[in-house]
């Protein structure tokens, strides 16, 4: 009778015991890229969602396979998914879609109740995002002002890019991107597309702002802790062959 009781008290406290054990912890594996993030194509310490992170690897994987064939298949690759752009939102901002966020390293940045973020967004058109979110959205995409002949030009462009020249009317740079370069020309519409690198037979140099340029900055809806300096640059333009004014702002080092 003894012996019939210890095997049943021993077999009720398996069964508890195993009833109380947690559930087996699922194992994943280290892989390289979670150095940086957890996600792949995701950049070191940013907020980025794991398919964010796939559009910005699929675009880095193409950009280093293709970066001699620029004006093709980078190009194509940009109509079909589109390729991250720098710009710089609101900390509150309420944004759907492909966006990357980090904490600005700009003092004035931070100082605010409702901080200024670098950002990244995998777009196809500038002009289009920009009438998607409008103002009241927390989206900040930066300026060039190109002061033309009688009038003056309105141009969205990468955060923390200047131009490097000027044709057909549209602001040429070259970008990098994890070690790779592209070239990539902005319409005054916002639309851009990939093209080959170009070097200009004369580089940009600092100006001073015409009073016109510095007036029109002051019609701009820009936030007052977003630029520490509007500047001016002198730009080749290739075709006309003679050096344009464009404003830029700066923020920090």
């Amino acid at each position: 009778m003894k012996l019939i009781l210890s095997i049943l008290f021993l077999s009720i406290c398996s069964t508890a015991a195993f009833a109380d054990s947690p559930p087996p912890i699922k194992k994943v594996p280290f892989l390289a890229h979670m150095l940086d993030h957890k996600n792949i194509g995701c950049p070191e310490n940013s907020s980025c969602n794991k398919e964010t992170g796939a559009l910005r690897q699929k675009w880095l994987d193409r950009l280093r396979l293709h970066a001699k064939d620029q004006k093709v298949s980078l190009e194509a690759h940009r109509k079909k998914y589109g390729i991250p752009i720098n710009v710089w939102t609101r900390q509150d901002a309420k944004l759907t879609g492909p966006f990357i966020h980090w904490d600005s390293h700009c003092k004035q940045h931070r100082k605010s109740l409702n901080p200024i973020l670098l950002s990244q967004v995998i777009t196809k058109n500038l002009g289009t995002l920009a009438k998607k979110y409008q103002d009241k959205s927390g989206l900040i995409i930066s300026k060039a002002f190109l002061q033309g002949t009688g009038n003056i030009k309105n141009y969205q462009i990468p955060r923390g890019e200047r131009p490097l020249y000027i044709r057909s009317g549209k602001l040429g740079f070259t970008i990098e991107e994890e070690g790779h370069y592209f070239g990539i020309e902005f319409n005054s519409n916002g639309s851009f597309k990939i093209t080959k690198t170009l070097q200009p037979k004369n580089f940009p140099q600092d100006v001073a702002c015409p009073s016109s340029l510095i007036e029109y900055s002051k019609t701009q809806n820009f936030p007052k802790n977003l630029y520490q300096e509007l500047y001016c640059i002198a730009v080749w333009d290739v075709l006309k062959k003679k050096f344009q004014t464009i404003m830029v702002g700066w923020s920090c080092s």
